[in-house]
């Protein structure tokens, strides 16, 4: 796991200050871990969802070492330009998403509500609720 390290920050307008947080080491750590794998044989394909050009070389030792082996990078959403450079063969668009929605409530055997899925996950302007189907 990556981490967080706070980052003062100043408006060079206004002089507004306040603290931002910058991502630090998670590229690093899914790199390490995608090469590790695929020497421990622990996949056959590998699906990447990122738009984070630091992830090239992990996916070419990994490319080079293992031919056989299937790497997919998937952009997320409004990413697709950033992961060029890592050959992107899929972008998570607003329709896939919409697909990939949980219910909005999710019941037990019992019939008692397990979950209630957040109201803004659905109201995306370019985000449409799936239709509705009844349990089989």
């Amino acid at each position: 796991m990556g981490h967080f390290k706070s980052k003062p920050q100043k408006c060079k307008s206004c002089g507004a200050e306040w603290i931002s947080h910058e991502e630090k080491e998670t590229d690093v750590h899914i790199a390490a871990r995608l090469v590790a794998d695929a020497y421990e044989n622990r996949f056959d394909r590998a699906l990447l969802i990122t738009a984070d050009s630091d992830l090239v070389p992990a996916l070419s030792i990994v490319s080079a070492a293992f031919p056989a082996k299937q790497l997919f990078v998937i952009a997320p959403p409004g990413r697709f330009n950033h992961a060029r450079s890592l050959n992107t063969r899929m972008v998570i668009t607003p329709g896939r998403l919409a697909k990939c929605l949980l219910p909005e409530t999710a019941k037990g055997s019992d019939g008692t509500a397990l979950f209630q899925r957040p109201r803004n996950y659905a109201s995306q302007p370019s985000v449409k609720e799936p239709p509705k189907s009844d349990p089989p």
